[in-house]
């Protein structure tokens, strides 16, 4: 019994979790409703009823781990125009073929914290900003050689 409280609010703590990260980074998607499921936070989308199988019908945008809100890489380019830090890059920009392939980049226009990494305003994914550098959490199977 012990465990199933604990498991409650572990299970109570995924939406506050998200709620204030998405204040700090995604004021717009902070107001709308979430929903957990195992474990991760998925933005649902309208879906008009089929017969069709649906996986899942929104976006997920991420889980806690160790009592903190890590986003995924699938909140990024859904929803990267919205993010209030970002790292903006140009197609000309060395350091987009360097956090295409998985470096470390300079930040400099993102502030310390989680930051949409943009080129040309078309959102490529995440990454932390600590010390003036972007740490890269683009997706391994998605990285450059």
């Amino acid at each position: 019994m012990l465990w199933v409280a604990a498991s409650m609010a572990a299970f109570a703590a995924v939406p506050a979790a998200w709620r204030e990260f998405a204040e700090e980074y995604f004021p717009e998607l902070a107001k709308r409703p979430a929903v957990v499921h195992g474990g991760g936070v998925l933005l649902p989308a309208a879906f008009p009823q089929t017969n069709l199988h649906v996986l899942r019908a929104g976006v997920f945008v991420g889980s806690v781990q160790k009592g903190r809100f890590v986003p995924e890489h699938h909140l990024f380019t859904a929803f990267g125009a919205l993010c209030q830090n970002r790292e903006e890059l140009t197609l000309a920009d060395s350091r987009t073929v360097e956090y295409l392939s998985g470096r470390e980049i300079e930040a400099h226009t993102a502030a310390d914290g989680w930051c949409c990494v943009t080129v040309d305003g078309w959102p490529l994914g995440g990454g932390k900003v600590s010390g003036g550098r972007v740490k890269n959490h683009y997706p391994k199977a998605l990285r450059l050689l």
